[in-house]
């Protein structure tokens, strides 16, 4: 059974990066055990800067199952 665990739209919205990269990088050394972990993001503001929303999507790159197999 994968744990979902989301990330607050207002952190994503308002950052700064640092932190969305601290809290993402966080959720998934806590949860994302043999790869039965979805990291969520969802109703994300329009004026979300697109920079906030990369850094979520580039730590769950770096932290890919297929890395850690």
């Amino acid at each position: 059974m994968a744990l979902t665990m989301g990330l607050d739209a207002h952190l994503i919205q308002a950052g700064p990066v640092a932190e969305i990269r601290r809290r993402a990088r966080s959720f998934i050394d806590q949860a994302g055990q043999e790869g039965r972990f979805i990291l969520y993001i969802n109703d994300i503001p329009c004026d979300t800067p697109p920079p906030h929303v990369q850094a979520v999507i580039e730590v769950a790159h770096q932290y890919s199952y297929a890395d850690h197999r």
